[in-house]
């Protein structure tokens, strides 16, 4: 497995920078973002191989693809602070952010209560409150689960919106193992790599879009985004490491990130 504990410095690393600086730039604390990405790459440069597609795997598919199409939401231009949820698997991030009542002991809540208020804010109308939430899930599986899940937050006037994409460090056409057994109903979409594709649990491959994260953040309304989860399990080195490069992961477009596979 990619070492975790490293991802989570590289995100501390930003948080910290952030919280020292609230309105710093990301030329502001670009050391710390380097410096956790050298620490990281030193850590996983043996690994990558193993854990991920290589790069030229995605680019060569990545003519395939035409131009962004994201297809946002009608109200996004709307929105005044936004969830970014980077694998959101059935959408329970999501909800412990409009519904926290539903999970009393979840680590999230201080933080969405940091970032978008209290939880009598965040049930108000998106109109009225100006939070949004914008997630990523590519497995087929979670499609009409999260559709239906947007669709009742709709009816409560809370802006809710899911893309069928794999997060990545640019658009192409990626392979994943996605899991559709009831056992394994918390599973989301794992990028398939050679380990896994002579596994016993690999139980359907499928092909999704891959999009560039840092692009997709960048076409969002300017510095709209108040906090950011990934669990994109497979890809997080890759995506991080772009975004560093592309000077995304600053208080200028991602204030504040964690990784939770909760």
């Amino acid at each position: 497995m990619l070492n975790r504990r490293l991802l989570q410095l590289l995100g501390l690393a930003v948080a910290a920078a952030s919280a020292a600086s609230p309105q710093a730039s990301c030329s502001d604390y670009a050391g710390a973002a380097s410096a956790s990405s050298a620490l990281l790459q030193l850590s996983t440069q043996q690994q990558q191989q193993q854990e991920l597609l290589t790069v030229s795997q995605v680019q060569d598919t990545s003519k395939d693809q035409q131009g962004p199409g994201y297809e946002h939401p009608a109200w996004l231009q709307a929105c005044k602070t936004i969830y970014l949820d980077v694998g959101s698997n059935i959408g329970v991030m999501v909800r412990k952010l409009y519904e926290p009542e539903s999970y009393p002991e979840a680590t999230a809540l201080p933080l969405f209560s940091s970032r978008f208020g209290s939880p009598n804010l965040r049930g108000l109308p998106s109109n009225v409150s100006g939070i949004c939430a914008l997630g990523f899930e590519p497995n087929p599986h979670r499609t009409s689960h999260l559709a239906e899940l947007a669709s009742n937050y709709s009816s409560k006037g809370w802006h809710v919106h899911f893309y069928p994409f794999a997060a990545w460090s640019g658009e192409g056409t990626m392979q994943f193992n996605v899991q559709n057994k009831p056992e394994r109903a918390d599973w989301g979409a794992k990028l398939v790599d050679k380990s896994t594709e002579l596994s016993s649990t690999v139980e359907d491959l499928v092909s999704v879009r891959s999009i560039d994260l840092a692009a997709f953040v960048k076409s969002l309304p300017a510095q709209s985004v108040g906090l950011m989860k990934m669990d994109i399990e497979g890809a997080e080195y890759e995506t991080l490491a772009h975004m560093l490069e592309k000077d995304v992961l600053c208080s200028d477009f991602i204030p504040e990130m964690f990784m939770d596979s909760a």
